[in-house]
């Protein structure tokens, strides 16, 4: 039996982590919010790497088409990834603003100007997968690309169709006829001469599944490709790509963060009901041994505390309450009436002082 205080570790752990990839994809996007190329657009950059079988001197054409956006671009050299020099003109095929997530690639394939035929449409999606928390400047990957006749296909399912549709339509003949008529007269026979309840077994169905199973074998042969492509995809992601990946994955992480949380919490109800059912008694015990509020905590007085000898002298000298504090305040309050009271008795003792010379 699993231990609940362990599951409700476990539990909690998973919501911490959750949380801590949540942190980190929203650091993520704040980073590329204050990129500068935020509105640069994807490229995908493809090149044909070898061709299988074709003869040595053939010249193979390869065209590409692209769903989305609708667009098409021809590759008429193949590329040397060894080779240091630059690319010659025509082995390199780039697509901007690509819509990874439902762009088709078909490539149609030429021998000089003789038609080979084309290939099926493949997907980018699996091609261009990125690590949204660590983004590389590109990713390259290789496809190899069968490319069969444009009209063995189509004639080949075409006659599979006439066949059944010949097999399934064939009208009965009159020697057909006069056998069903003999066969039913000497089954009546056998009828008549059996005792009742028992019926003949008929071999109708195996017939029936016989025609069916004829042309599902037809149609299960396989297309012999007439050459292979190998093709080198290189997807270099956008801005744009990584915060739509990024979102995606914060999602999807929020919805584990979700899920864990709900574990959680069901882990912790479980515990805590198992933990009353088990020890009530106890509980209530405790409950009323130990009061929730001490008696008398309200009516306690904190100690007040004395003041240091410098705190004394500041309050002697220059604080607040001293005797030359309030002095200076009354002196404030009564300096108007010193002024007026000082000039008026300098006017009527020393006024002589103030008075103008006489002319000469």
């Amino acid at each position: 039996m699993s231990d609940p205080s362990k599951e409700q570790a476990v539990a909690r752990e998973q919501v911490m982590k959750c949380e801590q990839e949540i942190q980190s994809i929203k650091s993520a996007l704040r980073r590329l919010g204050s990129a500068d190329n935020a509105d640069a657009p994807n490229s995908v950059e493809i090149c044909m790497l070898k061709v299988e079988g074709l003869p040595e001197g053939a010249q193979p054409i390869l065209s590409l088409q692209l769903s989305s956006p609708v667009e098409e671009a021809t590759l008429s050299a193949i590329y040397d990834p060894l080779n240091a020099d630059p690319a010659p003109e025509g082995s390199i095929a780039t697509f901007e603003g690509v819509e990874t997530s439902m762009a088709t690639l078909v490539a149609t394939a030429k021998d000089a100007d003789i038609p080979l035929g084309s290939s099926a449409p493949h997907e980018l999606a699996p091609l261009c997968l990125l690590d949204a928390m660590e983004v590389k400047e590109k990713y390259v990957s290789e496809i190899p690309v069968a490319i069969v006749a444009e009209g063995a296909a189509s004639a080949e399912v075409a006659e599979v169709v006439v066949e059944a549709t010949n097999e399934e339509e064939k009208p009965d003949t009159v020697g057909g006829d006069k056998d069903a008529v003999a066969e039913a007269v000497s089954e009546g026979q056998e009828e008549e001469a059996k005792p009742d309840g028992e019926t003949p077994a008929t071999s109708e169905p195996a017939a029936e599944s016989e025609t069916k199973s004829e042309p599902q074998e037809a149609a299960a042969v396989p297309l012999q490709p007439i050459c292979t492509i190998t093709l080198r995809v290189t997807y270099k992601p956008s801005p744009k790509d990584q915060r739509e990946e990024l979102y995606e994955l914060l999602n999807k992480t929020s919805q584990r963060k979700a899920a864990a949380l709900e574990n959680l919490r069901k882990i912790s109800t479980a515990l805590a009901r198992s933990g009353e059912s088990s020890s009530p008694s106890k509980s209530m015990s405790s409950a009323m041994t130990k009061p929730a509020v001490k008696s008398g905590f309200l009516n306690k007085k904190k100690k007040e505390k004395e003041p240091t000898k410098f705190e004394k002298l500041y309050e002697r000298t220059i604080g607040p309450n001293s005797m030359l504090m309030k002095a200076y305040g009354i002196t404030l309050a009564a300096k108007n009436f010193l002024i007026f009271f000082g000039a008026v008795g300098f006017f009527h003792f020393k006024g002589q002082l103030l008075a103008l010379p006489p002319p000469a």
